[in-house]
């Protein structure tokens, strides 16, 4: 027997294709880059907050909140309305590329 699917609105569980992804990569600009662009693609264009991607990289908000500071320097990144957005940069991660339609 089948049991309900009940959905997690608490908590997103992040896809083995992003965990696999996050261990390819050493910086960690580009995991919570990677991090912002899975969940986004996973919630409708809907980006993390700053506390979300230090939980599931296991770093502090203030970290993530440096990292994404990096983004927007490197122009893989701006801030539209006050609110953090991926742009597609010079680099960017070939799996974070895909999921923005490159």
């Amino acid at each position: 027997m089948l049991s309900e699917f009940i959905p997690n609105y608490d908590e997103w569980v992040p896809s083995e294709t992003l965990l696999s992804t996050l261990g390819e990569m050493r910086l960690t600009r580009d995991k919570v880059e990677a991090v912002f662009a899975f969940y986004a693609s996973d919630h409708a264009g809907q980006g993390p907050y700053a506390s979300e991607i230090a939980k599931i990289l296991g770093i502090s908000k203030q970290n993530v909140e440096r990292r994404m500071t990096e983004l927007i320097a490197f122009r893989r990144a701006q801030r539209l309305h006050g609110k953090f957005v991926l742009v597609a940069g010079s680099y960017t991660h070939p799996a974070v590329r895909r999921l923005m339609g490159g």
